[in-house]
């Protein structure tokens, strides 16, 4: 723990938290190296440490994973019977916070709602393609497709899709995605 400190102190980190009695956080050291071995650094962060790391000067492609709707949300917090419903509660109105800075135009280079697993992995992979052509994420997308690009069917503009809980009346000749 004070090695944490003292390392935070000295700015070497491009975003931290303490959450309860833990540190988390993510050092300039590390993603400098993986990026010089010529990888992508994926960081797993809340918008906090988004907006953090939008404050340094690493270069980076923000990518934010939205929920199909708040309903989805919570019955998948719910479904996991890990939390007591205070905290639940929390949870949701933390969501909807984030969900309002993850949806605001320029925030994010790319939106993944998260509806279904082959869905959301399928335009995970289009959107590291766009972003990462280099690394030949094409072929992944082609094995999970069976040989498609993954855009056939995948819709990738989130204006479209519904993730505020509201119900969207379908227009003739449009289907649901």
């Amino acid at each position: 723990v004070d090695a944490m400190k003292t390392a935070i102190d000295q700015n070497q980190f491009i975003e931290h938290a303490q959450v309860h009695t833990n540190f988390y956080g993510t050092s300039y050291e590390a993603v400098n190296r993986i990026q010089e071995e010529g990888r992508i650094c994926v960081l797993d962060i809340d918008i906090q440490g988004v907006q953090n790391v939008k404050k340094s000067s690493i270069g980076c492609k923000y990518i934010f994973i939205a929920p199909p709707t708040m309903e989805d949300l919570e019955y998948r917090l719910r479904g996991r019977g890990t939390e007591t419903d205070d905290k639940i509660q929390v949870r949701l109105e933390n969501a909807k916070k984030e969900l309002e800075y993850g949806l605001e135009e320029g925030n994010f280079d790319a939106i993944v709602v998260n509806d279904t697993l082959d869905n959301s992995f399928i335009r995970l992979l289009s959107f590291l393609e766009q972003f990462y052509g280099e690394y030949g994420f094409q072929s992944r997308i082609e094995d999970v497709t069976g040989g498609g690009t993954g855009d056939e069917d995948q819709e990738t503009n989130i204006n479209d899709q519904n993730i505020d809980g509201e119900e969207e009346e379908e227009e003739e000749g449009e289907e649901d995605v």
